[in-house]
């Protein structure tokens, strides 16, 4: 196992992963920057949206791409453990960069104190390991819990992080899932797939469930689009509501297996004028061998 990188911050262990992409993870919250640094040899994704062990997929929402066509595009990879993810907003650098980064915010309006930590609660995962806590804050009245997905690229100067959305994502795929009890207060999940501010897709599931849940939502951009973001939108039904089951307790949803493939690769520009030079000297070398 390779030493892991040296950083001034403090370095959280963190368990291994199936071996696909080295990995870089960043958390960042209201109290600063903390830094997790993955060993290279052992950070990675998966390759397969809600494997075995963890909730299983209950339900797709209508118009989403199937996991099986999302899981065989070249590059699909899976994040599906967030070992030390704090409340607010978190992110994930790959330090191979022909990967996005990821920044995964959860907010809402009258969200739980815990929103967007880890949790490892096999009744919130579909993999095996953590998923993201989407938290509400147990208020009677209706209200929201969201999450935003970005896709792009961090860059990190000592104390000082910043995020640019420098990259997009060909397909985006993921799950949600809870526990009957934590879900007798939910209307609807809705799903929103961004290329910058425009929309390319909207999924929604609706009603709330009498039994366990794993959702699923996935989308594949069409040719000259990328997607830049995804914004979950839950929401809930105030307490005195006629369809609310009782005997509920507070929501609680874990978004988990982030699957998603790269746009191609652009080369850069200045890539691109090495490239022309070269083909212009060759066209030359060539056409004085023909005037020779």
């Amino acid at each position: 196992m390779k030493t892991p990188i040296r950083t001034s911050l403090p370095v959280i262990s963190v368990r291994g992963l199936a071996a696909v992409f080295s990995t870089v993870v960043f958390l960042v919250s209201a109290q600063g920057l903390h830094a997790i640094v993955l060993p290279v040899t052992e950070a990675g994704l998966g390759t397969v949206i809600d494997p075995t062990g963890g909730r299983d997929i209950t339900q797709s929402a209508a118009g989403s791409t199937t996991k099986a066509a999302l899981e065989a595009l070249e590059g699909f990879g899976v994040v599906k453990d967030f070992t030390g993810f704090v409340a607010g907003t978190n992110g994930v650098s790959f330090t191979d960069r022909k990967r996005p980064d990821l920044r995964i915010s959860a907010g809402g309006t009258l969200a739980g104190t815990d929103n967007g930590r880890e949790t490892t609660s096999s009744g919130f995962t579909t993999s095996t390991g953590s998923a993201v806590m989407l938290q509400s804050g147990n208020n009677n009245a209706a209200h929201t819990v969201t999450a935003l997905i970005e896709f792009g690229s961090w860059e990190i100067s000592g104390d000082t992080e910043n995020f640019s959305a420098s990259q997009s994502a060909s397909a985006v795929g993921f799950t949600l899932a809870s526990t009957s009890n934590r879900l007798n207060r939910l209307d609807s999940v809705k799903v929103t797939f961004f290329s910058g501010a425009d929309v390319l897709a909207t999924q929604t599931i609706t009603g709330a469930s009498a039994a366990a849940e794993g959702f699923y939502f996935g989308w594949q951009a069409t040719a000259g689009t990328a997607i830049s973001s995804v914004s979950i939108t839950i929401s809930l039904m105030a307490a005195t509501d006629d369809r609310v089951v009782p005997g509920g307790s507070a929501l609680i949803m874990g978004l988990d297996d982030i699957g998603y493939a790269p746009v191609s690769q652009i080369p850069e520009p200045s890539a691109v004028v090495a490239l022309a030079g070269a083909l212009a000297l060759g066209a030359t070398a060539l056409l004085h061998r023909r005037r020779r």
